[in-house]
């Protein structure tokens, strides 16, 4: 893409930690992102994107951590879980995965299975 290479087509909402956030969804728009908008090739390029998505809280939390502790996009992704996973809504979220029931009058299979996944993801 020419120019800016974080000129964007999709960017996520920026996360700031706040508890009505969800990291999970938040990361999820940003791998979107990442892919929709061919963000960098390097690792490092794609963690650099995510630091521009947060924002307050969570940017302070993102600064404070060593470079080893954002090396790549997935160390980066596992220390914001590590942070901001609500245990709460992660129960919730695991108790609504495990009554999920294929409705074929109102759903496809595909939405079902995307649904399942991301209730997987984030339980």
């Amino acid at each position: 893409m020419a120019g800016n290479q974080f000129h964007s087509l999709f960017q996520p909402q920026p996360f700031s930690g706040k508890p009505d956030e969800d990291i999970e969804l938040f990361l999820s728009q940003l791998d979107s992102a990442i892919c929709v908008n061919q963000v960098g090739v390097a690792d490092r390029g794609h963690v650099h994107f995510l630091r521009l998505r947060l924002a307050g809280a969570a940017l302070n939390f993102f600064d404070s951590l060593t470079l080893a502790q954002t090396d790549t996009l997935d160390l980066s992704k596992a220390q914001l879980r590590a942070r901001y996973v609500n245990p709460n809504r992660q129960a919730m979220n695991r108790m609504t995965f495990q009554c999920r029931k294929f409705n074929e009058d109102h759903e496809s299979v595909e939405d079902f299975l995307t649904e399942l996944k991301r209730l997987s993801v984030q339980a």
